[in-house]
């Protein structure tokens, strides 16, 4: 596992909870440990990056001396209060426009029109539902595929 990785799985973790203890909660994230050792410190290492980044602080119930395996590392505040400042080039905007605009035409959604020069935060979130949907019917179509041939057997 690298510190990207392990970043990951933290955001997943503090968006449901507010607190994380090393010793209590890293068999929760970690269920199917290859690799001990590479995992705890790929934790450990994001930890201290969304530490240095003020998402979390560090709290030691031993002193400073403490390791920081036995703290607990706690949000400074609530996970969905954190906002993420993203620059988009014009042509990013008009794909990102295009996708969505396509996609409520094929559906038969004519309630809007995205436009590529003003591009939000809703964009995103449809185009992340957009793409989940189509995941879906991806999954669907390749599950019905597999029972097809099984069936022609």
């Amino acid at each position: 596992m690298n510190v990207l990785a392990a970043s990951q799985i933290l955001f997943d973790w503090f968006s449901k909870n507010d607190s994380f203890c090393f010793n209590r909660d890293f068999t929760k994230i970690c269920t199917k440990s290859k690799n001990k050792d590479e995992e705890e410190g790929a934790i450990m290492l994001a930890l201290r990056e969304l530490q240095g980044g003020g998402i979390v602080k560090l709290y030691l119930s031993g002193g400073e001396t403490s390791k920081n395996k036995e703290g607990m590392w706690v949000l400074r505040k609530p996970f969905e209060a954190y906002d993420q400042e993203i620059s988009i080039n014009g042509s990013t905007a008009m794909n990102i426009a295009q996708v969505i605009n396509n996609f409520c035409e094929a559906v038969g959604d004519k309630t809007q029109d995205y436009d590529p020069k003003n591009i939000s935060q809703k964009d995103i979130c449809n185009l992340l539902q957009i793409t989940s949907v189509l995941a879906s019917k991806l999954q669907e179509t390749e599950s019905q595929s597999v029972i097809d041939k099984n069936n022609k057997k």
